[in-house]
């Protein structure tokens, strides 16, 4: 059984899932199955317009055994999403096709995207060049979110010296 990168979509965002070829794929939660294809082909592209939003697993049997599992999580289509979490999501998918390469997972780093852009055939320098340029950019965001709040980085410590 794999544990694969957890997927955060919004709804109505077509969704892709690799799998096996004959295998079978459910999607659902404690709730129930929202969706379900038997004898899937190798990529399924699945419509998530009817979705409510909230969490889900997407479970793939083959032959009745469980080959892998993957968490997916369906934002409702007009919440706006700040800067900073979007900077985080961003770090994080990055990390994942890092980790996807370094552990030659082809089959995962085909699905992963960032911003649009499959990095399937970047080095590994390449994306920790981008990884820490977002780094920098999401600190200067919280330092310029802390500024506006009166935090500053330097904090003034009283002394007292009696003798």
């Amino acid at each position: 059984m794999k544990q694969l990168e957890p997927i955060i979509i919004r709804a109505g965002q077509p969704l892709t899932v690799a799998s096996a070829e004959g295998s079978h794929i459910q999607i659902g939660n404690q709730k129930g199955v929202i969706h379900e294809i038997t004898n899937s082909q190798q990529t399924e592209k699945i419509l998530t317009t009817d979705f409510p939003d909230g969490h889900y697993t997407i479970v793939t049997l083959m032959d009745d055994e469980i080959t892998s599992i993957q968490e997916l999580t369906v934002l409702p289509l007009f919440t706006k999403q700040t800067r900073e979490d979007y900077l985080r999501d961003i770090i994080q998918k990055i990390e994942s096709v890092i980790d996807a390469r370094l552990s030659g997972d082809e089959s995962a780093l085909a699905q992963m995207t960032v911003k649009g852009n499959t990095f399937t055939y970047e080095s590994v320098a390449v994306l920790h060049q981008l990884r820490d340029k977002y780094q920098r950019e999401l600190g200067s965001l919280i330092q310029k979110k802390r500024r506006a709040k009166g935090i500053s980085s330097i904090t003034n410590i009283k002394i007292r010296l009696t003798r």
